[in-house]
């Protein structure tokens, strides 16, 4: 705190200071204010686990009271995360029409009020609206430009950075809900939403720290890539549809804003965007499938407390935190580990232990699997990494909103087939059966599809060479 508390006295606004890579910023780049950045990231990231994750621990609660199926049950404790990815454009849109720091303050309000409203649900279609669709857009909001905004301030430590910051989703995961299942005894679910929203108000501290940070290019030559590198040859195939510039009076170029409209065509002209919208919705078919049910699982099939089904949630939001800030640490200790491989392997590893869950009965047992799960599914923090390497600079934030969509597909629909699967079966071995084979199936497309359209990169690089 005293990094961060000491550098906001200067605040570094020197202005029209070269950074590394041929820009200049507003502020300085990897220091100063930066830091104040990345603990308001980290604390988004922490907020958004209270949506996210704290779900699992109140569905029991809306089973009872409300006399639904596990299915819809889940459908609803999920639908926030859908929700959240889903509808991330508007994010988009919004940061591209104003800033990040007014999008994610407008996010914070809408999953306040969305979650307080929740408090007086009658039924589960209420809750539905609140929790899931007004409380999900929030979130879904506030993270775009949560995450979209690091890039504008780290450079050399961003791989870490982004690293440490997602491990917020980790904290608010292993936090809440223990929290949420205390807070549930002691006022009952009711009370904890009023106290939840006013949890989430902190959203809109953290949006005050978001100050944007305009760039303006001075040189072709900024080959550096959020800490990872590409030959010069690499950068200028990457580039071949070059963004429009123009001149300044001082002769330097500077960046023509394209509109919303323009961007969304080009990224959905990427092929590298196809990719994405696979790989994405198998990770978080499973990884919410798993998170979802493993408190239901822990109470309806092996007869644990409601509390050890807490525990277990927790455990994997432990070692998420702990995971999302190795994985990035590692990238910038070795510039030579390859993200999108590292991530890949990862997803293998946890697809596999997916498996072997169903075989642990004891609380001990599924513990060990849940601090697993928590550390493959925290390979998440490796995907600010290697998507920026695969798109063009410009439509970077677009495509992050768009690949959130598949996001919210998976997490929407996930919860909600393990518990009919386990409405229909009585059992839920057959639900994880699925979800890892979901994200083996997915991780295998990624591979391959991910290799041929770099040789192509690979050709296109020697045909711009040999001109």
């Amino acid at each position: 705190m005293s990094m961060i508390s000491g550098s906001i006295g200067d605040v570094s606004m020197t202005r029209n200071r070269k950074s590394d890579g041929g820009e200049r910023r507003k502020y300085e780049m990897d220091q100063g204010w930066s830091y104040a950045v990345a603990l308001a990231s980290f604390v988004t990231h922490a907020l958004m686990a209270t949506l996210y994750f704290g779900y699992s621990v109140l569905t029991p609660a809306w089973k009872a009271e409300f006399q639904t199926t596990s299915g819809m049950t889940s459908l609803v404790g999920s639908a926030a995360s859908g929700f959240s990815s889903g509808l991330a454009p508007v994010a988009s849109y919004l940061s591209n029409r104003f800033d990040h720091r007014t999008t994610h303050m407008i996010g914070g309000v809408i999953a306040s009020l969305g979650i307080f409203l929740c408090s007086f649900a009658t039924n589960l279609e209420q809750i539905f609206v609140f929790y899931g669709f007004f409380g999900g857009l929030g979130i879904g909001i506030c993270y775009l430009p949560a995450v979209m905004i690091v890039r504008d301030y780290f450079r050399r430590r961003y791989a870490i950075v982004i690293g440490l910051a997602s491990s917020g989703i980790g904290v608010g995961s292993c936090v809440f809900p223990l929290i949420i299942e205390h807070l549930e005894r002691s006022y009952g679910w009711r009370g904890t939403m009023l106290v939840l929203s006013a949890v989430m108000a902190n959203m809109c501290v953290s949006a005050a720290a978001l100050f944007p940070n305009p760039v303006i290019v001075t040189s072709s030559a900024a080959a550096e890539v959020n800490g990872n590198f590409l030959s010069s040859e690499q950068f200028q195939a990457k580039k071949s549809t070059e963004d429009e510039v123009d001149l300044n009076e001082g002769g330097e170029c500077v960046k023509v804003k394209k509109t919303f409209k323009e961007l969304s065509m080009k990224t959905f002209r990427n092929p590298y965007f196809q990719l994405g919208i696979m790989s994405n919705f198998t990770n978080f078919f499973c990884m919410m499938l798993v998170i979802g049910l493993t408190p239901m699982r822990s109470q309806f099939e092996f007869g644990m407390s409601p509390e050890q089904g807490a525990l277990l949630a927790a455990a994997i939001g432990f070692s998420n935190m702990i995971a999302r800030f190795l994985w990035g640490a590692v990238c910038t200790a070795n510039k030579n580990i390859d993200p999108l491989k590292l991530y890949l392997l990862l997803r293998v590893l946890t697809s596999f232990v997916t498996f072997g869950s169903i075989f642990g009965e004891s609380f001990n047992i599924q513990l060990v699997c849940c601090v697993l799960l928590g550390a493959g599914f925290g390979s998440w923090s490796l995907y600010p990494i290697y998507i920026p390497n695969m798109f063009d600079p410009e439509i970077v934030d677009v495509v992050f909103g768009y690949l959130e969509i598949p996001n919210g597909v998976g997490c929407l629909i996930g919860p909600f087939v393990g518990g009919f699967i386990y409405d229909i079966t009585g059992s839920f071995a057959w639900s994880l059966v699925l979800a890892g084979s979901v994200l083996l199936l997915g991780t295998v497309f990624l591979y391959i599809g991910s290799n041929c359209l770099d040789r192509r990169v690979k050709k296109r690089v020697v045909t711009i060479a040999s001109i």
